[in-house]
């Protein structure tokens, strides 16, 4: 089993138990801040050519494991804006998607929101290549997607960017954040791509961290 926990809103969070640098992923309306934290109780392998039937209990939607794979298999450009006013292209390259998995999740009791539904998830892994045309951003890593069907999120935990960009610089004015460390939220279906570089603060994750740039252009205006 990847996962260990989910945390849900409107957006969905995954927790890795064997991927030491992975932060929690996130999918959704970024800056949602209330969430129900979710434990996957089960992990079962699906085949590339199943249909599986993912969401919640009273709302669950069949998708096809293949499409899925094969849009997390493509290329995706848009132009981000930093937060220092500058910009420049993002591209994701995801290289490869593999090892279909069908999560079930259940309420853990530990949230301020408990008591909300839990969803069943199509989680795989990925190999993404993350790139700015101005260099800030130069990553390829290993991580875990995680879908309800129409959008897949993927988000990862970065100690010693290869890029050139500085956390410091960017991020919001009084925050203490790490000068080695990026987080990077992206976020794809078939007709958009959505993402944020974030900060890690220093101290631990602050799901309220200002990100030091977003795309597509515009967004977080």
């Amino acid at each position: 089993m990847r996962i260990t926990c989910l945390i849900i809103a409107t957006f969905l969070v995954g927790c890795s138990s064997d991927t030491p640098d992975r932060t929690p992923d996130r999918m959704g309306q970024f800056g949602e801040e209330e969430s129900i934290d979710c434990q996957a109780v089960s992990a079962t392998p699906v085949a590339d050519d199943d249909m599986v039937d993912v969401g919640y209990a009273d709302s669950l939607e069949q998708v096809d494991v293949a499409a899925l794979l094969a849009l997390a298999s493509g290329s995706f450009e848009e132009t981000l804006d930093w937060s220092d006013g500058t910009d420049a292209e993002v591209v994701a390259l995801f290289v490869s998607a593999a090892d279909p998995e069908l999560v079930v999740t259940e309420d853990s009791g530990e949230s301020p929101e408990s008591g909300g539904p839990c969803p069943t998830v199509l989680e795989f892994s990925v190999t993404v290549a993350l790139s700015t045309s101005d260099g800030r951003v130069d990553e390829t890593f290993d991580a875990v997607a995680t879908t309800l069907g129409e959008q897949i999120h993927v988000e990862h935990r970065i100690p010693d960017p290869q890029g050139t960009v500085d956390t410091q610089a960017l991020a919001a004015p009084g925050v203490q954040v790490e000068p080695d460390e990026i987080r990077v939220n992206v976020r794809i279906a078939a007709d958009s791509f959505f993402g944020q570089v974030l900060p890690q603060p220093i101290g631990g994750i602050d799901d309220d961290a200002t990100p030091l740039g977003g795309w597509p252009q515009g967004l977080f205006e």
